[in-house]
């Protein structure tokens, strides 16, 4: 994981049973709701609810009453966050290959023991596309009814940089992987206050 980060076991001991378990996105007071109705033993998500150290417990915040009550309820929290966008094949790649581009390579290498480790790719759809036909080609890969973007400012998308986080760290990387072909860049994000199935499609160009 990236030193900002938090991932791994946040709330329980390594030597607790697991015998069901909750995946979801974010810790909240509904995925604690579902996961003690459940029965679960451990909610696994991708963004650790805690990212610096907390000083007191007096469920002043959602972040410190989730903690309070995964103690009390004796439910652990794990998650697996830049560890896991880092990861070979990690999330990015798997954005990659539900939009069908090819010719992946990474943005961001990270410098590990483990080859293609690293965020963000860049990658190229199988035809040129016109910036709206692949934005539509986004939203129904991903199964989405809409998707909102910025401003259009290349006619055609001949390549792609994504990454399945905030990305803004990547875009100098960004801008060398474009190399000589024109580069529209992505990043996708689900929006917190939106209907369900609704996602944030940032477009850049490089």
């Amino acid at each position: 994981q990236e030193s900002y980060d938090n991932a791994g076991l946040i709330v329980g001991r390594p030597d607790d049973e697991v015998h069901k378990a909750l995946l979801a996105v974010d810790v909240t007071e509904e995925v604690l709701d579902e996961a003690e109705a459940e029965g679960c033993d451990i909610v696994l998500t991708h963004h650790p609810i805690v990212f610096h150290a907390l000083k007191r417990f007096n469920s002043a915040d959602p972040v410190q009453r989730c903690v309070e009550r995964a103690i009390c309820s004796r439910i652990a929290l794990y998650a697996c966050h830049t560890n896991l966008d880092s990861a070979p094949e990690g999330m990015s790649r798997m954005l990659g290959n539900l939009l069908g581009l090819r010719n992946v390579i990474l943005l961001e290498p990270t410098a590990t023991e483990m080859p293609g480790s690293g965020f963000g790719i860049v990658g190229e759809p199988e035809h040129v596309l016109p910036t709206e036909e692949f934005l539509r080609t986004v939203r129904d890969r991903l199964s989405l009814k809409c998707i909102r973007y910025s401003g259009i400012t290349r006619p055609t998308v001949r390549r792609a940089a994504l990454c399945t986080g905030a990305g803004a760290s990547m875009m100098s990387a960004a801008k060398r992987g474009s190399r000589r072909l024109p580069l529209g860049g992505f990043q996708i994000q689900r929006l917190p206050r939106c209907r369900p199935r609704t996602r944030d499609c940032r477009h850049r160009t490089f």
